[in-house]
C-alpha cells in the first residue's frame, strides 16, 4: 500500500484525504429534501385550515371540513339529491364508526370457558400454597437453599 501525507495507509477503505468528505458535507448532497410531507398530511393540513364564511349576515372562522359540510347541507336543503345521497352516507358511516368504537367485543363459549379453568386454577393454586407449611417430602423450598426443580438432581 502506498503511504499518503502524514504517513497515512490508502488503500482499500482508506481513501486519500483530498477525496474524504469534508466535514458538514454529505455524501448525497442532492438526496431527499427534509420535511417533505405526504399526502395525507398535505390532505389533513388542508381540511384543517381556517376559512373565513359569512352566515346569516355574520362572517365566522371555521376549519374546510366544517365550510365544505355546511356547504354540502345548503345543497342537500335546496334539493340536490346527489348531496342529499352523500351528507346521508357521511353521518351513516360517522354513526357506524362511533358505534364500532364504543361496542365491546362479547366473549365466546370457548373463551369464557378458558377463562373459567384459568380462574380455578389459580384458586386451587393459590389455596394449596397458603394451606401447606409443610414442603412435599424430597423437594425443598428456594427460602432453605434447596433446588426446587422437579426431579432435579442433587
Amino acid at each position: 500500500m502506498k503511504k499518503g501525507i502524514g504517513e497515512y495507509a490508502v488503500g482499500y477503505m482508506k481513501p486519500p484525504a483530498a477525496n474524504r468528505f469534508k466535514p458538514g458535507q454529505s455524501g448525497n448532497p442532492r438526496g431527499r429534501t427534509k420535511g417533505r410531507k405526504n399526502f395525507r398530511t398535505e390532505i389533513a393540513e388542508i381540511l384543517e385550515a381556517p376559512v373565513t364564511i359569512t352566515e346569516g349576515g355574520e362572517q365566522k372562522r371555521v376549519t374546510s371540513r366544517a365550510a365544505t359540510l355546511m356547504r354540502l347541507r345548503e345543497k342537500a336543503l335546496k334539493g340536490d339529491t346527489k348531496a342529499m345521497d352523500r351528507l346521508l352516507q357521511l353521518a351513516a358511516q360517522h354513526a357506524a364508526d362511533e358505534e364500532a368504537a364504543g361496542r365491546e367485543r362479547a366473549i365466546t363459549l370457548e373463551e369464557d370457558d378458558i377463562l373459567t379453568r384459568y380462574v380455578e386454577a389459580q384458586w386451587e393454586a393459590s389455596s394449596r400454597s397458603e394451606n401447606s407449611t409443610n414442603p412435599t417430602p424430597g423437594c425443598e423450598d428456594e427460602r432453605s437453599g434447596g433446588d426446587a426443580r422437579i426431579g432435579a438432581e442433587k
